[in-house]
């Protein structure tokens, strides 16, 4: 069995946020079954309703797109942690592709992830407290 498009599954979750409606009725309205279609459509509502609250989530319209000075500091930057890296990697591990991918999967996981992981939840926490849920 295919998966529903994802046009599909935002009509129903609208449809679902727009009307009061029944799980079962909804899945007789859009011909999906109560079980696949509403326990899915279930636990994804309750996700987004949460987030909603914390963060209004854009249209695809709205979604905002990374300026062009952000691009080249950003590729500046990623240029300069590249550059520490590579400094701080083991020449052992630099001598086919297969290694340096490994290499750089590995530095990716202990450095560069955790830090950027870290940065989001901070700014979650930050934007949590601005508006905390009723």
């Amino acid at each position: 069995m295919k998966a529903y498009s994802i046009d599909f599954r935002q009509k129903i979750l609208d449809t679902y946020h727009a009307e009061p409606i029944s799980q079962k009725a909804i899945a007789k309205r859009f011909s999906v079954s109560v079980f696949l279609g509403c326990i899915s459509l279930w636990r994804v509502c309750q996700k987004r309703v949460k987030m909603k609250k914390l963060v209004k989530l854009p249209n695809k319209d709205e979604v905002k797109k990374m300026t062009p000075s952000d691009q080249e500091q950003l590729k500046a930057h990623l240029k300069a942690a590249a550059e520490i890296l590579y400094k701080n990697t083991d020449p052992t591990e630099l001598k086919s592709f297969d290694s340096i991918e490994k290499s750089l999967r590995q530095k990716m996981l202990e450095e560069v992830g955790p830090e950027l992981g870290s940065f989001f939840f901070q700014q979650y926490q930050e934007l949590k407290q601005e508006n905390p849920e009723k």
